[in-house]
């Protein structure tokens, strides 16, 4: 399974079970999605250390600091998730 649909499960997971606006996903989730796809579109257990970092150097080039530091967190949100699964 890829990175960008693994986290299309945490995201569907994040909406049944937390109930998340319509609005909520569409600003947070797909445009991390959408950069999951750019940056990230490999198989999510050949994830490691350096390109997770790659993908947080990607994040603070392009995002404001906030908006950066939200990405990786719902990132690291979704990976605590799928562990075990």
């Amino acid at each position: 399974i890829s990175v960008p649909e693994l986290f299309d499960r945490f995201t569907k997971y994040q909406a049944k079970e937390e109930g998340l606006s319509q609005s909520s996903i569409v600003t947070r989730y797909i445009a991390l999605r959408k950069m999951l796809e750019k940056v990230l579109d490999l198989p999510a257990n050949t994830i490691g250390k350096r390109k997770a970092n790659r993908f947080a150097d990607v994040c603070a080039k392009t995002l404001q600091p906030t908006t950066s530091k939200a990405r990786i967190w719902l990132l690291v949100k979704c990976w605590d998730w799928a562990k075990g699964k």
